[in-house]
């Protein structure tokens, strides 16, 4: 018999078992939950019992509608119990006893109606009752306890016998369950020897074999019992081993020839890859560094062939001229470099020339060219430096150094002149020309240690050392003390000054003498720079908690394309008009770093030829 067979009938067999005990165990647990519901009902029969018989008492002691209505309910529930109980039990005891507990009701309800007749009769003809009618009322008393005690008594023997047999029940089902578990159990330990001895052993050693055969035991085979599949395998296996060991007896005569001469050619292989890494390492090595070199460079590196049409480049190379490296490779140098084309090759190897960035912006370089030879090709290497901030850095000092100079010159010039004329005697020291030139020395003097102050304040801020001293002032207060005290300066320019709106009582919280200078900033520089006989205005507004001041005059204005470093140190976007009218460049940096460390910000709007627009913005004090 096959093992497929042994598994069908053995299957069938556990079918058939597993039917007839779930048949057993689900009869058992429909009994159980019968017995289950008969217990209930009888349960439900003696309390609506015992309500009955409390009703009834109630009844009998009090008389009152209320509680004979509640009679009526209590003896509804009971009819309704005795219907479905007289539906669900099935034992004989139960039902007999369920028609004695509806006998003794029957009777006591029939002793309550005589009662409560008789008493009817005798309230409606008011009449006492005499002793004789007292002790016939008295034993329908007693009557109708007495079987309300037999229906309660009959109704705790159902409720011992019910709780018995739902013990019995419950005891037969458990019973059932481990009789069917101790079954499946048997049959599992049974079946599960038969298909140790009959498969699994078979399998494991035709496992056992196999991997001797793969360890190279040719000879090694199973042994053949019986003619079911597991043998059958174990015939194929054995055939296939010998068929094997055939073969692997004419490779291993084949192999030992090849073994000599593989050994030769390995050892050459071995010899020549040894070379091969070592100097493919080398070469890997080389070219990484390199790389690395070209790649951390901050200066672009252009390789060129002999007419100048770029090869490679280094990452900064699209860092400086905003190209992508696939734009620039395979094109002409002066694509990216100005007046750089082959007859470049034979000027100087170091020049400044003009780098073409992608937005079309023209910016200073630095460029190295050197010539190679690579193959006996010429190559150059073009090593490119943008100059554009340094360039930027020599203008600003420039600038910067050409108008200390003016700056300090003509003061000086002004003083020296002044104090020469008084010292040399020629002027009477009493007379009006004498208090002029005394006048105008002061005054370049107060210029001289406004411009060594503006310096030194600006070196303060750089090194975080300007010191503010806060304090809660009116700012309207402010605003007017500083129109009037740079109104002289303001005239000296024909200019006015007006104060255009004003708002009362804004309380900020500043340092008085820095926003005082941060205006005189704002004021001489309107001054300086509006047409004559025009008006610089101030407009004082609220804006999101934030006291906004504009200052607001009707000169050029500023280029749209200087915006950006307006409040930059040293920044002028007219030297020469700066010479002309004073100033170092750094009162706008002063205010921006001044009013920022007090909460507040600055910006400006303005449009070229019309004016110009600057705001203050601090936070009102609440």
């Amino acid at each position: 018999m096959t093992i497929a067979s042994k598994l069908r009938i053995s299957s069938l067999l556990v079918l058939i078992i597993s039917v007839a005990f779930g048949y057993s165990f689900w009869q058992t647990s429909k009994n159980l939950q019968a017995q289950r519901d008969v217990n209930d009902i009888v349960q439900a029969i003696i309390k609506n019992t015992f309500e009955f018989s409390f009703i009834t008492n109630e009844y009998i002691t009090n008389r009152s509608p209320r509680i004979q209505t509640q009679w009526g309910h209590s003896h509804a529930s009971l009819e309704t119990l005795f219907s479905q109980a007289s539906k669900t039990l099935h034992f004989r005891d139960d039902k007999v006893s369920l028609k004695k507990i509806i006998s003794n009701e029957i009777q006591a309800e029939e002793f309550l109606i005589r009662l409560i007749a008789k008493e009817h009769t005798n309230n409606t003809h008011n009449h006492s009752y005499s002793k004789t009618q007292t002790r016939k009322i008295t034993q329908t008393i007693s009557q109708i306890h007495v079987r309300i005690q037999g229906m309660l008594s009959e109704a705790a023997r159902m409720s011992r016998r019910s709780l018995d047999r739902l013990t019995l029940a419950e005891q037969q089902l458990e019973h059932s369950s481990i009789l069917l578990i101790f079954i499946y159990f048997l049959f599992f330990i049974v079946a599960f020897l038969l298909f140790q001895k009959k498969v699994i052993k078979p399998i494991v050693n035709l496992q056992h074999n196999a991997k001797q055969l793969a360890l190279g035991d040719y000879d090694s085979r199973i042994p053949v019992i019986g003619d079911d599949e597991v043998s059958a395998l174990a015939k194929d296996y054995n055939t296939l081993a010998s068929e094997i060991q055939k073969k692997i007896n004419t490779l291993t005569d084949k192999s030992r020839r090849l073994t000599e001469s593989q050994k030769e050619l390995l050892t050459l292989n071995d010899n020549l890859q040894d070379m091969v890494e070592e100097q493919t390492s080398d070469i890997r090595n080389s070219e990484y560094k390199q790389r690395t070199i070209l790649n951390s460079m901050t200066d672009g590196v252009i390789t060129l062939n002999y007419e100048f049409i770029i090869q490679n480049i280094n990452p900064a190379v699209t860092q400086i001229f905003g190209y992508s490296a696939e734009d620039i490779i395979n094109r002409k140098i002066n694509f990216i470099i100005s007046d750089l084309g082959e007859e470049s090759k034979h000027t100087e190897a170091f020049c400044e020339k003009e780098g073409l960035h992608k937005s079309g912006l023209i910016f200073p370089i630095e460029i190295t060219l050197n010539s190679m030879t690579i193959d006996d090709t010429i190559m150059y290497t073009c090593i490119v430096r943008d100059i554009t901030e340094r360039k930027r850095v020599e203008k600003m000092k420039d600038e910067f150094v050409s108008t200390v100079s003016h700056e300090l010159r003509t003061p000086l010039t002004s003083i020296r002149g002044a104090l020469s004329l008084v010292l040399s005697g020629v002027l009477d020291h009493s007379s009006e020309k004498t208090h002029e030139l005394l006048e105008a020395a002061g005054r370049n003097t107060e210029r001289l240690m406004h411009l060594i102050n503006d310096i030194l304040d600006m070196q303060k801020i750089e090194a975080g050392q300007l010191e503010y001293s806060f304090s809660q002032i009116d700012l309207m207060d402010t605003i007017e003390k500083s129109i009037t005290d740079n109104l002289s300066y303001a005239k000296q320019y024909h200019v006015n000054i007006q104060l255009a709106d004003k708002v009362d009582n804004i309380i900020v919280k500043v340092d008085p003498l820095r926003l005082a200078q941060i205006m005189s900033n704002l004021l001489s520089n309107a001054a300086k720079f509006s047409r004559k006989s025009s008006t610089i205005y101030i407009h004082i507004t609220i804006e999101n908690k934030f006291a906004k001041i504009s200052v607001v005059d009707t000169g050029e204005g500023i280029p749209e394309e200087y915006f950006d470093k307006i409040f930059s140190k040293f920044s002028q976007y007219d030297a020469s008009a700066t010479k002309e009218k004073g100033g170092t460049g750094l009162g706008l940096a002063i205010s921006k770093q001044m009013i920022e460390a007090m909460g507040g910000s600055i910006d400006f709007t303005s449009t070229f030829g019309q004016g110009t627009s600057f705001n203050i913005y601090i936070p009102i004090d609440k």
